[in-house]
């Protein structure tokens, strides 16, 4: 993973019109409650939060990882930053789930300092969608960027993070998750995780 990284910053391209339609996908991935508990001590969620509603965004890290290392993805991984999120949970989740993880990629969005691209990603239980999300990343020094015009989303009377309660949840939960701190220290927490990328292009090993 960190060699692909590395690598990735030899990638010199040109005009982006458009990113290839591609998803990356770990077919089964069993939520541990273990690695749970790390991450919500990391992050200050306590045990009543249950599953924190930001704890998937991890299960997409490899993959997330594979696209970057690819020639799918036209910028280097190094330089590239995470700008936003926008979560929405629309069932609780338990340990010992049993998920199905996709990553897809989407729009561009022009930015000042460079170009944006998002990253989708779908979360199903049973066939059923449990958790999407959609994830902003910035590439910085990109000079006529493709896309909309990025504009915040942020407004003052509005919480950043909302985290739901432990029972099961009884209508869609929307989140946006732009809290530095957990930032970093998630960040830190999957630096440390055992998860890897996957060797087989667009897809995750059972």
């Amino acid at each position: 993973m960190y060699s692909g990284a590395l690598l990735s910053g030899l990638k010199r391209p040109g005009a982006i019109e458009a990113l290839p339609e591609v998803s990356y996908v770990r077919p089964q991935v069993v939520l541990e409650s273990a690695h749970i508990a790390a991450y919500a001590k990391v992050c200050g969620y306590d045990e009543a939060h249950g599953v924190p509603v930001t704890y998937p965004q991890m299960l997409t890290f490899p993959l997330v990882m594979a696209f970057f290392c690819s020639d799918d993805c036209p910028w280097p991984a190094l330089g590239t930053v995470h700008l936003a999120n926008s979560i929405e949970q629309r069932q609780a989740l338990h340990p010992g789930d049993a998920l199905r993880v996709e990553v897809r990629t989407g729009a561009l969005i022009a930015h000042e300092r460079g170009q944006i691209f998002t990253l989708d990603t779908t979360i199903t239980r049973a066939g059923e969608v449990v958790w999407e999300a959609s994830q902003m990343a910035l590439r910085l020094g990109v000079n006529n960027p493709a896309g909309p015009a990025f504009a915040s989303e942020l407004k003052a009377d509005r919480p950043l993070s909302h985290q739901a309660a432990a029972t099961a949840v009884s209508r869609a939960t929307s989140t946006r998750f732009i809290s530095r701190r957990c930032r970093r220290n998630c960040s830190a927490f999957a630096a440390r995780s055992r998860m890897a990328c996957g060797p087989r292009r667009g897809r995750w090993p059972r």
